[in-house]
């Protein structure tokens, strides 16, 4: 094989792990320095530019995606709880996204629901700050999809809630127990109604009170 066309494709491959590393890390804002020395060893190692790897993620947003984000900001609720903002908005497409613009928009801790059909969606995001107070998003929605019977999990800072494929035919009896065995949690009977057909608006709208509440625990007054 010829040694440039190794190196062409040793470069391509290199600057795929940039583009991941930078993305992962929302460009380098919750990084750490391992990341940071790990960026900058592979830069050296291919002669890459900073401005090459930055080209990778620097795109235009799809007009659809600006769409989605002014509609998750007029669709906006929020609840103050103690020195911080809980803010739930629902959509059909984009959540990360929303996510990240209503965080723009002064929100700590955001949760963002969508509908496709029978399915349904839940991203949630939180500010490094929150993170760093001791808040963990993936903790929370995993401990949701078990009430459930949906999937839900991720980092402390980004996670989601999807339907289960092997578990929605109980979704219904497994909200109805979450409801008894907490009885504030807004998983009763009310709430079996949206999470057993997948309705991500009444998933979400009926959750969002209770969250911030349990959310609450882990942020100062």
């Amino acid at each position: 094989m010829d040694i440039r066309s190794t190196n062409r494709w040793a470069a391509a491959a290199a600057l795929a792990l940039l583009f991941g590393m930078l993305t992962d890390s929302g460009y380098f804002r919750f990084a750490k320095k391992e990341t940071l020395l790990t960026f900058s060893e592979i830069m050296g190692i291919h002669d890459i530019q900073m401005d090459e790897a930055m080209n990778l993620v620097d795109l235009d947003t799809d007009i659809s995606e600006r769409i989605s984000q002014l509609k998750g900001a007029q669709r906006l609720k929020y609840w103050k709880v103690g020195e911080h903002i809980v803010a739930t908005s629902q959509g059909s497409a984009y959540e990360a996204s929303v996510c990240k613009s209503l965080l723009g928009l002064g929100a700590d801790i955001v949760f963002v629901g969508s509908q496709r059909g029978e399915q349904f969606r839940v991203s949630a995001r939180a500010t490094q700050a929150m993170v760093r107070k001791g808040v963990h998003l993936g903790k929370l929605m995993g401990g949701v999809g078990s009430e459930t019977s949906n999937g839900g999990g991720g980092h402390p800072g980004a996670a989601g809630l999807c339907p289960d494929p092997h578990g929605m035919a109980g979704t219904r009896a497994a909200a109805g127990r979450a409801g008894q065995r907490h009885p504030g949690s807004g998983l009763g009977a009310g709430a079996t109604e949206g999470l057993g057909s997948a309705r991500a608006e009444a998933a979400i709208g009926r959750r969002a009170r209770p969250v911030s509440e349990e959310l609450s625990i882990f942020l100062p007054r």
